[in-house]
C-alpha cells in the first residue's frame, strides 16, 4: 500500500512523537506524511486540520522540515538523511469542451462540423482563472482555481500532488 510505504519512509528521516519538534506541532510535522496520500488515512484527521489552520493563516503549507528533525546530536552516525522539500502553486480547472475535428460544406455559409472531439476536464498548472472586463474567463473555459502541493524526497515525487481550495 503507497501510503503506509510512504509513512515509513518518512518516519525514517523524521520523528514526530519520540523527540520534542524545534517550532511546530506534531500534528504541522505530520503533514508531511499525510500530504503525499491525500491525508486519506485514519491517523491523518489532526495533520489535515493543521494543514487547513496553515493555509487560513497564510502560512505555507507545510512546516520547515527542518523543525520536524531530530537535532543531529541525536542520529547515529553513518544514518543517511534524506532532503524533504516541496512546492506548491495554483492550476486552473477547464470545463469539459468540444471541438469540432472535420467541417462539411461546401463554401463558408454552409459550412457545419460533422464530427466533434470531447476534451474532458484539465488542469493548467501554474495558472490562475481571472475575469475580464467583459464577464469573460481567461483562461478560456475556466471554471475555477484550485491550490496544489507537492512533496520530494531527494528530489523524486512522494505520492500524489494534493489538490485544495
Amino acid at each position: 500500500m503507497v501510503s503506509r510505504r510512504i509513512k515509513g519512509v518518512i518516519m525514517g528521516v523524521m520523528v514526530v512523537t519520540s523527540y520534542p519538534t524545534f517550532a511546530v506541532s506534531e500534528d504541522e510535522c505530520s503533514i508531511w506524511m499525510c500530504a503525499p496520500t491525500g491525508f486519506s488515512d485514519s491517523s491523518c484527521k489532526g495533520a489535515k486540520d493543521a494543514f487547513k489552520k496553515r493555509v487560513r493563516r497564510h502560512k505555507p503549507p507545510l512546516p520547515d522540515f527542518a523543525s520536524c528533525m531530530v537535532h543531529k546530536d541525536q542520529i547515529p552516525e553513518g544514518t543517511p538523511i534524506s532532503q524533504m522539500t516541496y512546492i506548491n502553486g495554483v492550476s486552473a480547472v477547464i470545463r469539459e469542451t468540444k471541438e469540432c475535428v472535420s467541417w462539411d460544406g461546401t463554401n463558408s455559409n454552409n459550412r457545419h462540423c460533422s464530427s466533434w472531439k470531447t476534451i474532458p476536464e484539465h488542469l493548467i498548472k501554474g495558472v490562475a482563472c481571472t475575469k475580464n472586463k467583459h464577464g469573460g474567463e481567461t483562461p478560456k473555459d475556466c471554471i475555477s482555481t484550485v491550490k496544489w502541493v507537492e512533496t520530494y524526497m531527494d528530489g523524486q515525487l512522494l505520492g500524489d500532488i494534493f489538490y485544495y481550495r
